[in-house]
């Protein structure tokens, strides 16, 4: 063998040497292990990061929908909020939902901050009602609607199922109060400690006129209780033209 080609060949071993030590150095020291973090789609994923040995899928995408604030003059000096949280999915429910209601006045201030922790069950829309807030509804510029994300998701079966009826009667109406009559019954083999009923009174075109609440206590299993909602409507809406639905929510 001339002594070019040996030159040629040792240049080959030695880099084919210097190749293995540095692959040897990235395998050892340097190289990823696959993680389900790596934002890579292996291991035996099903999705980028989730599925087989990485968390669920339907939990790592799971999100809750919040909705707009509405603002509802009560009078002349007060206001009703009202908002929703939706869990769309159908298999798991959350616990431990903190929200905040930042109320700004027309220069940006903070006039007010509700804070409350919520539980929506699977496939619910859970509304948050605050009524009877003491302010006038043309001082509030907007209300800034804040939903943690840090929250738990639970299995859908942990969740006591509840089933409800309602049956209201005519709606009287005296001096702008409506006042609604009715009887809301347990249908289930569970004792509920406090149900809360949220009245949303709109008019013909659908619009959200007025909002009331009433708290039932103790209401047994396989029983009824009767039950009055007071609601506050704008003198010039008459009471033909309303529409009242009355809407249930557990809340011990």
């Amino acid at each position: 063998m001339g002594r070019g080609a040996k030159h040629t060949l040792y240049g080959f071993l030695f880099l084919l040497l210097l190749g293995i030590i540095a692959g040897a150095v990235y395998l050892f020291f340097f190289k990823v292990s696959p993680s389900c973090e790596d934002n890579i789609l292996n291991q035996d994923e099903e999705s980028v990061d989730c599925g087989g040995v990485c968390i669920a899928c339907e939990i790592k995408h799971f999100r809750l929908i919040k909705s707009e604030v509405g603002v509802v003059p009560i009078g002349k000096t007060k206001l009703t909020l009202v908002a929703t949280i939706a869990n769309a999915n159908s298999n798991y429910g959350v616990t431990g939902v903190r929200y905040s209601l930042d109320i700004k006045n027309l220069v940006g201030e903070s006039l007010d901050v509700i804070r409350d922790e919520i539980i929506i069950p699977p496939a619910t829309t859970k509304y948050i009602v605050e009524t009877g807030l003491p302010f006038n509804s043309s001082d509030v510029s907007r209300v800034e609607f804040e939903v943690e994300e840090k929250f738990n998701i639970v299995l859908g079966e942990t969740f006591v199922q509840h089933n409800i009826s309602i049956k209201q009667g005519k709606p009287t109406l005296s001096e702008n109060i409506m006042r609604v009559d009715g009887i809301v019954t347990n249908n289930t083999g569970n004792n509920i400690n406090v149900l809360k009923l949220n009245g949303f009174i709109r008019d013909s075109d659908g619009q959200l006129v007025s909002v009331a609440a009433t708290i039932i206590d103790k209401l047994p299993a396989f029983k009824g209780k009767g039950f009055t909602i007071f609601a506050s409507i704008p003198s010039n809406v008459s009471l033909d033209s309303l529409e009242t639905e009355i809407l249930w929510e557990v809340v011990s």
